[in-house]
């Protein structure tokens, strides 16, 4: 039974990620299911995105990845279910998180009767998300999920030169790739970071630097501290490079 992979803005304060998967258990018993991540800002489809990217590589080529970050549930939004080349497959509504896992072959999840019996207009990952990843875990062919589709793609637009997301530790994470950086100076707002540095050890407690992280992205940081607390850094604030 292929393993799946579990990606939410649900948190674990309340128990919207068990109940998914006791659907998921009671449908395809002894499935495999991973916790990729439940705490993706809440309706953050683009660090949804962002993971499930990074993600992906460390992966074995048969999982099905279900990505459940849907502000648009209930509405008239589709929901994909999607192939990428290695044989990976993904459940996830139409918003962009499939943007850029690199879908070759799409389809528009249709097919009703495997869903459960009633659906919430606010419940989706349960109702329909896990019963038809179960589906798909036990052998279903895709072909029945519903009618094919074009992949979804990215939208092939530079780098914005911007905070992506906070992490846990306050670092910064910005979409910048560090071959741009090299030798030049970095600024949040207006703040001097300076230029990239290979390790935390490489400035003195306190002291900030930028270096390249653990999703080969430029991060702004304060060495055993938390910049984002410290200097008031958000999603979105603007990073420059001088």
């Amino acid at each position: 039974m292929i393993p799946i992979a579990l990606l939410t803005d649900f948190g674990h304060q309340d128990p919207y990620v068990g109940i998914m998967k006791g659907v998921l258990l009671s449908r395809a018993p002894g499935a495999t299911v991973v916790d990729l991540c439940h705490e993706i800002p809440g309706q953050r489809i683009g660090v949804g995105a962002f993971f499930l990217k990074a993600a992906i590589a460390y992966f074995p080529n048969e999982t099905l990845f279900v990505a459940v970050v849907d502000p648009g549930v209930g509405s008239k939004r589709s929901i994909l279910w999607g192939r990428n080349k290695r044989g990976q497959q993904f459940l996830a509504p139409d918003n962009g998180l499939l943007d850029d896992v690199g879908i070759v072959s799409a389809r528009r999840v249709k097919n009703r009767s495997l869903f459960l019996s009633e659906i919430s207009a606010t419940f989706h990952g349960r109702d329909i998300f896990a019963p038809t990843a179960a589906a798909l875990a036990c052998g279903l062919d895709p072909v029945k999920l519903g009618p094919k589709v074009k992949p979804p793609r990215k939208n092939k637009k530079g780098a914005s030169r911007s905070v992506l997301l906070i992490d846990r530790f306050g670092n910064a994470v910005t979409d910048i790739h560090p071959e741009s950086v090299r030798g030049k100076s970095i600024w949040v707002g207006k703040k001097k970071i300076g230029s990239l540095q290979k390790t935390y050890s490489s400035v003195k407690p306190g002291a900030l630097l930028a270096l390249i992280g653990s999703y080969g992205l430029v991060e702004c940081s304060v060495r055993d501290g938390d910049f984002a607390s410290v200097f008031k850094i958000k999603p979105g604030d603007r990073v420059h490079v001088r």
